[in-house]
């Protein structure tokens, strides 16, 4: 085959093999997005527990509450399939905040009770002394280790202690020492006479 045949059949096909070869490189890889799956407020509801209290049978609701003005816009994402937690300005959260708070109210009150609600029995007999002598205690979880934190202080709002009433609302503030986001925090109610009658659970992640 003559010389020149041959080279513009080598040219030609090095034309069809350079866009097949620019097909196949590799693309750069691109940034995964992140998808937010929650956001926090400084108020974080943590549900509520209905009591019974006997001999009397007297019903009680138990509603708790997380606080802090560190929580307003943190929000939790999903970032290469992991979790994570970032502030209101997108830094990673490394800890809770040093000083938590929870709001506690005991009441007696008819419309703070469901009708569907299976209240667990607790004893007592005077709904007043009981509602105003509530003690707390925090447990912190990591992994399979926990351990147990006392309150910094504890706050009597509304009513004054000394009168009587049906509905009493406890402000308990506990020291945290960098405490990962990571943590699960279980806040424990215990009645007067030291029975863990509830528990509410904290968890970010």
């Amino acid at each position: 085959m003559p010389y020149a045949r041959l080279s513009r059949i080598a040219a030609a096909a090095l034309l069809f093999a350079l866009p097949l070869g620019a097909a196949r490189a590799p693309q750069p890889a691109q940034p995964q997005q992140d998808s937010e799956d929650w956001v926090y407020h400084s108020l974080m509801p943590l549900g509520s527990a209905p009591l019974s209290l006997r001999p009397a049978g007297t019903p009680l609701t138990l509603m708790a509450t997380a606080e802090s003005p560190m929580f307003e816009g943190w929000h939790r994402v999903t970032r290469n399939n992991r979790r994570i937690l970032l502030d209101a300005s997108g830094t990673p959260v490394r800890t809770y905040p040093q000083r938590l708070r929870f709001r506690v109210t005991a009441s007696a009150r008819d419309d703070r009770v469901m009708a569907f609600d299976k209240p667990d029995p607790i004893a007592g007999d005077d709904v007043n002394a009981w509602l105003k002598s509530l003690s707390f205690r925090l447990k912190i979880f990591n992994g399979l280790q926990s351990r147990e934190v006392e309150p910094s202080s504890i706050q009597h709002l509304g009513m004054p202690v000394d009168v009587p009433y049906d509905e009493r609302i406890y402000q308990i503030s506990f020291d945290l020492d960098d405490v990962p986001p990571t943590d699960r925090l279980v806040l424990e109610i215990f009645s007067p006479d030291g029975t863990r009658v509830s528990r509410f659970h904290l968890e970010l992640l």
